[in-house]
């Protein structure tokens, strides 16, 4: 297998995805129990933002953890025990494993938004060719072997249907 064939076999289409999402969106089992993932769910972009807001709820989780454990309030977790001391180091357990769930996920969304930003510097980098931008984008008929305006629904020359085939 030469080289050619290895970057086309991993280059990943996400137009058949979509295609394939809106085929079966009303099927209620197509996904389920199959490993497939819908694009709407596993769609990529900016995980950033989640990931500043899970570091905030971490911490905000953290510090009413510590308020309650170090202020005059009076935390009742459950009528089995009844020590007070004992009560708010439940609580600031329970509110400790509240801020490591979001410090996790934090960190999760953080390493997805550094994929997407290095992801995003290798597109903005590649060398842009000048000559076919102002161009539409051509599609080549499987049938006769002619490149035509991606626009088309039927190859003008031969008249092959694009919406017939299956993907």
């Amino acid at each position: 297998m030469n080289d050619s064939n290895k970057d086309s076999i991993q280059e990943y289409d996400s137009l058949k995805d979509v295609i394939e999402f809106q085929n079966n969106m009303f099927n209620p089992g197509y996904y389920v129990g199959t490993g497939k993932v819908p694009p709407t769910v596993s769609a990529p972009g900016n995980a950033a933002p989640l990931a500043v807001s899970c570091f905030i709820a971490s911490a905000f989780f953290m510090a009413l953890g510590l308020f309650l454990f170090f202020s005059d309030v009076i935390v009742v977790s459950s009528g089995l025990i009844e020590s007070p001391l004992a009560n708010k180091i439940i609580v600031l357990i329970i509110m400790s494993v509240i801020s490591l769930f979001f410090l996790y996920f934090g960190f999760a969304y953080l390493k997805k938004a550094k994929r997407y930003y290095r992801e995003k510097k290798a597109i903005e980098n590649e060398p842009a060719d000048e000559t076919v931008k102002d161009k539409i984008w051509q599609r080549t008929c499987p049938k006769c072997g002619i490149s035509h305006d991606i626009d088309y629904p039927k190859c003008p020359n031969c008249k092959f249907n694009y919406l017939d085939q299956k993907f």
